[in-house]
């Protein structure tokens, strides 16, 4: 018998359904006392079958690694617009699920629109933790899988003209709090939520001018490539100032006050903009919890780099785009940078994994403290794009991405990568 609590949110409102469950052999139910994902059989509600179809993933893809190295994948499904959670089994196979993406309504399943910028993370239970975008209600949304496969699903944030929950990223704190950064795509500004750990949601607007001198009159968007780390316990959230292409990072003290400060896009010493910069940041610890933040220099069509020891080096060039034509032997330009993901080893080296946008490859570099050790095409791998990896315990890398099919109409598949950490690329 089948009874529990199932969230959904439709058309834009969070409604709580308790399934009204008979006792064994007591046929005393009805569709109608059922749970919205529930019917009616024989005097008993039981879950109606969920769809399980997959079609074309690859975007907004997220990663996250077990203790024991298997990966957790996290997708969104653009054909059928639904999140799929891919998980490694032991044998080294693949399985899938359905997370979001359909509705149950008058005991139907309904198609909905959920699962853009997702974000994953591994409790030490084992649970798999998931925030994403529905556009479907407009809201940021919450997931929790055990590893029995129960699914909890709560509204995090927005809902209706409060559209909120592009641009998430997760992180869990002690205790089984659960961190959120995102953006509030209805005003344009960053936002932030916490859940604590018996339960309830509280956000906040992060706001403020993060100029010495003021903002004027320049139109507020903020928010974008938001990318989440915890210091201490308390957050780092490197991200995207559209309005005035400026890497900005906002962080919350002791005492609970947001600080917003401009990273890169404005020279320190002038106060004049330096360029656009900030698109697609990548926030990641080092061993020592050390803040350090990849991004896209958009002026330029340059990879940058924010090291943790780095302050007063300033942004390191970690690969400006520059080849030789291999026909006619002069320089070319190539934008690269594009949908970086930054993550560290165990002693502390920087490994990031981009996108050549000019070549169409795939690319990686190590940098040591502020300097840059190598930089290579990843051969093996098809071009494409929603890069993410982890370097696992046992000193790989591990991860996946968008690799785009070019046999027929633009679309994308699911693709992994495995690399020794010391031999990648």
């Amino acid at each position: 018998m089948w009874c529990f609590t199932r969230v959904w949110v439709g058309l834009a409102l969070l409604v709580a359904t308790v399934s009204a469950c008979a006792a064994d052999g007591d046929a005393s139910c009805s569709d109608a006392s059922c749970g919205a994902a529930e019917t009616c059989r024989e005097g008993r509600c039981e879950p109606v079958a969920t769809p399980q179809t997959t079609g074309d993933l690859g975007r907004y893809t997220r990663v996250a690694v077990r203790p024991d190295g298997r990966l957790v994948i996290a997708t969104y499904d653009s054909r059928f617009t639904n999140l799929v959670l891919r998980t490694e089994e032991s044998d080294g196979s693949f399985s899938d699920r359905i997370v979001a993406g359909w509705r149950f309504e008058d005991h139907r399943s309904v198609d909905a629109d959920a699962g853009r910028w997702p974000s994953v993370a591994v409790a030490a239970d084992g649970a798999v933790h998931l925030t994403w975008y529905d556009a479907y209600a407009h809201a940021l949304m919450w997931g929790r899988s055990d590893v029995n496969g129960g699914l909890q699903v709560e509204l995090v944030d927005g809902g209706g003209d409060t559209d909120r929950g592009t641009h998430s990223s997760i992180a869990l704190g002690e205790g089984g709090r659960v961190h959120v950064a995102y953006r509030d795509h209805a005003q344009k500004r960053l936002r932030y939520a916490e859940r604590a750990p018996g339960g309830g949601w509280e956000s906040w607007a992060i706001d403020g001018c993060p100029l010495a001198e003021g903002c004027g009159d320049v139109t507020t968007d903020r928010g974008e490539w938001a990318s989440l780390g915890l210091v201490a316990g308390e957050p780092r959230i490197a991200f995207y100032d559209r309005a005035r292409g400026d890497l900005d990072m906002a962080i919350r003290d002791a005492a609970g006050e947001w600080r917003v400060s401009v990273l890169d896009g404005r020279d320190p010493a002038t106060g004049m903009d330096s360029g656009d910069v900030g698109r697609f940041a990548s926030l990641a610890l080092d061993p020592k919890r050390r803040v350090g933040i990849a991004y896209y220099d958009a002026t330029r069509g340059q990879l940058r780099y924010l090291a943790p020891d780095g302050a007063t080096s300033g942004p390191v060039r970690v690969d400006d785009g520059v080849y030789s034509d291999a026909v006619t032997g002069s320089l070319r330009h190539s934008p690269v940078g594009q949908h970086v993901t930054l993550r560290y080893s165990d002693q502390g080296s920087a490994h990031l994994i981009y996108l050549d946008a000019g070549r169409l490859v795939i690319r990686h570099a190590t940098v040591s403290g502020v300097a840059v050790t190598s930089v290579a095409d990843l051969a093996t791998l098809a071009p494409g794009g929603h890069l993410d990896f982890q370097v696992t315990p046992d000193k790989r890398i591990r991860g996946a991405y968008g690799a785009w099919v070019v046999d027929g109409p633009l679309k994308t598949e699911l693709a992994t990568f495995d690399l020794p950490l010391a031999g990648a690329p």
